[in-house]
């Protein structure tokens, strides 16, 4: 046992005195498998023969690699000196197969950026396997990144954070790849065809920018997309790239919000002196001139419906009380009855919001008069123990709120979801298109879900600064309803199919001529007082 660890040994450490040449090439170990009598069955199978043209039998040298991958060794050319045949080589299982002569003395030439002889220590024996590594010179790959916490990859390997210096193969491509959360990695290659070294700076671009807010005063409480991340002063921090709502909110202070579009590494300063503006509170309205029982309603902001004529809108959609008589605004702009609409009688003492259009005294009922003047156009419901306060809109005020009015913001409209119940949004006049960013503003083909509002923001951002809900509350024809699909209200105006509503659905927004059957919506406005 001694005698062979010694003869494997002189073998390993006499390796350099049986290899030379000009190539980057280089033997790491030659050594012999014990492991019993190679079966050359396979090999006659394959080729016809199991011996070189001498006699000798076969013996297989397997080729394995060490710091340098399968495509380099394919890329050899291996040839024997005279003296020594290769039999047969193939690759296979990630080695190089090389069946060789037995018993005599050979060479065997490798070419690969130069031509590289490996002279065998002795004869091999005949059937048995040998093992050869190769390796290859190294030179030495330096990578330097920014940021510092950067992760480096050589060959897929990682080799360092931040820094790494690895040796690796001459005469092979290197791949190298630099990554790190929040920016983008960069990935690159490195050649070597002799012992050198070379370093590689690479810095990665962010992901993000950079954003500073303060406001006066401060302490407000900073949303990104909706998220809070933080409170003024807000200074220096990342923000990923693309467009972004920004909004600041303060108890007591009326919001402030933009869009902003973060490039890579911008610093972005456009909110470093906001100072916030008091809340206005819109105070309560008295409609007691519907009726002595009618409740209370909230004005909206200002809405221009024409060229000289500005009004409030009621808070919600209207609604009343059989049994009682009691006439009121719905408490939330979202609030519907939807199929309770069904329920309607005279003794009936839930609410219904789905009125027939008729000079009649019972708005539960369908009795229309016939041959209505154009002085009697009007929806009796208003009249009946009411006065000009509250009234609802001609059809071409409607068409002036929605297409023609000039604001503040350029913006009008905008179809949205509030606590699930689909509608359209109506901005006042004097909106401030800081105070919430909403999608696809102005768009009659736009859909419920462009803008999905939660009942904090309705109440804190639009409702608060003078925005209108109108739902779709659908309609009725005593048998069936179009709940939350469409939005269907009258109008005081007529042609000759009908009466005119105005109608809005996920696709469409405009008049409809009607008959006088349906029940729909009824949204009341009251004249702007300066």
């Amino acid at each position: 046992m001694k005698r062979l660890l010694l003869f494997v040994t002189l073998i390993l450490f006499g390796l350099s005195a049986f290899s030379q040449g000009s190539s980057p090439l280089k033997i790491i170990g030659f050594h012999k498998i014990s492991s019993g009598t190679l079966d050359l069955k396979p090999l006659k199978d394959e080729i016809g023969r199991d011996s070189d043209f001498d006699g000798n039998k076969a013996a297989l040298i397997r080729v394995k690699t060490h710091g340098f991958n399968e495509k380099t060794m394919l890329d050899f050319t291996l040839f024997s000196r005279p003296g020594m045949e290769i039999i047969h080589k193939k690759y296979q299982d990630g080695e190089m197969l090389l069946y060789v002569s037995s018993n005599c003395k050979g060479t065997i030439v490798l070419k690969y950026l130069g031509e590289f002889e490996f002279k065998l220590p002795s004869e091999l024996e005949p059937q048995s396997v040998y093992i050869l590594i190769l390796g290859m010179e190294t030179a030495t790959l330096v990578l330097k990144a920014v940021p510092t916490e950067a992760e480096i990859y050589v060959d897929n390997q990682k080799v360092g954070t931040g820094y790494a210096s690895t040796a690796v193969a001459i005469g092979m491509e290197h791949s190298w790849k630099v990554q790190s959360d929040d920016y983008w990695p960069k990935e690159g290659s490195a050649y070597f065809d002799k012992q050198d070294e070379r370093t590689i700076n690479v810095e990665l671009d962010p992901k993000f920018g950079y954003i500073t807010i303060n406001t006066m005063p401060s302490g407000a409480d900073v949303y990104i997309d909706d998220i809070k991340v933080g409170t003024t002063p807000y200074i220096m921090k990342k923000i990923k790239m693309g467009r972004h709502a920004v909004e600041v909110r303060k108890e007591g202070y009326a919001s402030f919000g933009d869009i902003i579009t973060i490039k890579p590494g911008d610093k972005n300063n456009q909110f470093e002196n906001i100072t916030l503006e008091k809340a206005e509170i819109f105070v309560e309205q008295n409609v007691a001139q519907l009726n002595p029982t009618v409740t209370q309603s909230k004005k909206s902001g200002v809405i221009s419906v024409s060229d000289t004529k500005k009004v409030y809108f009621s808070c919600g959609n209207l609604q009343y009380q059989a049994s009682t008589g009691t006439w009121r605004f719905a408490e939330h702009p979202w609030d519907i009855m939807g199929e309770d609409n069904d329920n309607r009688s005279a003794s009936y003492k839930g609410w219904i919001d789905l009125f027939y259009w008729g000079m009649y005294d019972n708005p539960t009922k369908i009795e229309p008069k016939d041959n209505v003047t154009d002085g009697e156009w009007k929806n009796y419901i208003i009249a009946n123990g009411g006065d000009d306060s509250w009234r609802l809109l001609t059809l071409d005020e409607w068409n002036y709120v929605f297409q023609i009015r000039k604001t503040a913001s350029g913006k009008r409209f905008a179809k949205a979801i509030i606590n699930g119940i689909n509608g359209v949004v109506l901005l006042p006049d004097n909106w401030n298109a800081q105070s919430y960013y909403l999608k696809s503003t102005d768009i009659i083909e736009a859909k419920y879900n462009s803008n999905i509002i939660s009942l904090s923001d309705w109440t804190n951002k639009l409702e608060a600064n003078g925005a209108v809900f109108l739902p779709a509350a659908g309609s009725y024809s005593g048998s069936s309803f179009s709940v939350g699909a469409d939005g269907n209200y009258w109008t005081t105006s007529h042609d000759n199919y009908g009466v005119i509503k105005w109608t809005f659905s996920d696709k469409f927004i405009g008049r409809s001529s009607i008959n006088y059957k349906p029940a729909l919506s009824v949204r009341l406005v009251c004249p702007y007082e300066k």
